[in-house]
């Protein structure tokens, strides 16, 4: 279609009347604060998705009339809102074991989150400056800025891929979207329901509410769609959930009893093919376990059982030690897994050179830690192809679909008890449903203190333990066949969709009418 001069000449008189408001203050920011709280609200425990609606739709509402740099500040209020309640309890790890005065760690906490709401700070300016406030622009190209921004945070230090729009719906008839598109791409459909019903409010016209309700009847369809099919073949696992408190797991001569514990706890477990222990369940380097651990290891297989356990790993290479936060699978030979995705501030520091040596908690044993391989094959026990993960892992959705592609089951080992009895335990519980979702695959999680669960390929729970309190989950999964349409292209169909949509209203009504 040929776009004539008239058109080119109506689409610059547009940019040109184009006004913003300069009127925005306190009142403002305040709200986008708000805004940014209803995110954190509408994901897991809380669980109460049609904020997260609301939330988006206040943010277009708030920058659709400002300037490109009023609504950088509106992106950056709503971020400091999001993740000041979502991720608040990054302070409780920075000064509850790393030995950090409280004003320290709250500037530590304070900091890291004005600096992760610049992601979404940014690309507010860059929406507002180069985007029109069209109906149409707003209603596809701000969900697609939606998702790149999402997507950009994959990255920095080491990446947080956390508090996901899409994330809370797996209740929701939006559900049926995440097997397709994964959390991210059911982020679109949010932002894009936020967008419709603002534009459907400010034109008064009944055409935009059908518009945004496409996506749901879509979703309740797709919700119907058996992408997988589940076999006959199961396997019995047991997760043992500790509870070993955090600060006695470290101290000299608590070394002894856990293990006791944790060999006369296996030893009594009966008619399980696998066995899983939590992250680090063992308080000491696997060199210096190692006897004790291929002792018991044997055992569990004259039981008919395979061990599965979180550990620290000391290895030597290109000239010196490393330290891996690790899985061990006990089979006739032992099986590892390193993590790949270190928590930043935790096992590993950016800019070490310059901060190290600051405070206390830069010092922390765990702060040393290497990352793994970025390609490592899944373990094989009884025919099952076993994928593993360590805690903060199963926020990488293209990492698990990736691992996933040539497994039957994943299964995380973690231990939030850095974080206490916060939000992290419960959003990362929704996590692994929404892996399980994604990839159609069933996904066990074995927690020092909570929450320990089974979920079945469909990302329901099976089977989930209390938390916080010393126990062995016992429970089935069950081998499926197929794939979903996710595991073939993960996030990156969405990614590639949105910035595709971004480039093409920036070359229509920008580009064209220059």
């Amino acid at each position: 279609m040929s776009i004539t001069s008239d058109a080119l000449n109506r689409e610059m008189k547009f940019l040109l009347k184009t006004r913003y408001s300069d009127q925005y203050g306190v009142t403002h920011w305040a709200l986008a604060i708000f805004a940014g709280t209803l995110i954190t609200a509408s994901l897991s425990p809380f669980s109460l998705w049609p904020l997260g609606i609301v939330a988006i739709a206040l943010l277009v509402r708030l920058v659709s009339d400002a300037t490109p740099n009023s609504a950088f500040w509106c992106g950056w209020c709503f971020g400091l809102g999001m993740f000041g309640t979502g991720i608040a309890w990054i302070y409780r790890g920075i000064v509850a074991f790393g030995d950090t005065p409280w004003l320290i760690a709250a500037l530590l906490s304070v900091g890291f989150v004005a600096f992760i709401s610049l992601f979404l700070a940014i690309s507010m300016w860059l929406f507002r400056r180069f985007i029109p406030a069209r109906p149409i622009a707003t209603l596809l190209v701000f969900p697609a800025v939606w998702v790149l921004v999402e997507w950009s945070r994959y990255w920095p230090l080491s990446g947080l891929p956390w508090l996901y729009a899409g994330g809370g719906h797996l209740s929701s008839p939006l559900a049926g979207w995440l097997p397709v598109l994964g959390a991210m791409g059911t982020s679109y459909w949010v932002a894009f329901t936020a967008a419709a019903g603002f534009v459907a409010w400010k034109q008064r016209k009944i055409n935009w509410l059908v518009i945004m309700l496409s996506p749901w009847v879509a979703g309740a369809g797709l919700g119907e769609v058996d992408w997988v099919t589940p076999q006959s073949d199961e396997l019995a696992v047991a997760l043992v959930q500790a509870n070993t408190p955090l600060d006695v797991k470290w101290q000299e001569g608590a070394y002894e009893e856990i293990v006791a514990t944790l060999q006369s706890i296996t030893y009594g477990i009966e008619g399980a093919d696998l066995i899983v222990w939590s992250e680090t369940a063992v308080p000491k380097p696997y060199p210096e376990a190692r006897v004790w651990l291929d002792e018991v290891g044997r055992r569990t297989r004259q039981q008919g059982s395979t061990l599965i356990t979180g550990i620290r790993d000391q290895r030597f290479s290109d000239g010196s030690w490393h330290t891996y936060n690790s899985v061990v699978l006990f089979g006739d030979t032992p099986s590892f897994y390193d993590k790949r995705h270190l928590v930043p501030f935790g096992e590993f520091v950016p800019l070490e050179y310059w901060i190290r040596g600051w405070i206390p908690y830069f010092d922390l044993p765990n702060s040393h830690s290497s990352a793994g391989a970025s390609e490592q094959k899944p373990a094989t026990i009884v025919r099952w192809r076993v994928a593993a993960l360590v805690c903060y892992e199963i926020a990488f959705a293209n990492t698990v679909f990736k691992d996933l592609q040539t497994a039957d089951l994943l299964v995380v080992v973690s231990n939030s008890n850095w974080f206490g009895k916060s939000l992290e335990v419960w959003q990362q519980y929704e996590m692994v449903r929404l892996r399980a979702a994604e990839n159609g695959r069933p996904v066990i999680q074995a927690s020092n203190d909570g929450i320990t669960l089974i979920v079945d390929h469909r990302g329901e729970v099976v089977a989930e333990a209390d938390p916080y309190v010393s126990t062995v989950l016992t429970g089935t999964a069950t081998r499926v066949s197929g794939r979903t349409p996710f595991s073939y292209w993960g996030n990156d169909l969405s990614v590639i969709l949105s910035g595709i949509l971004v480039l093409v209203f920036y070359g229509r009504y920008v580009l064209l009418s220059r």
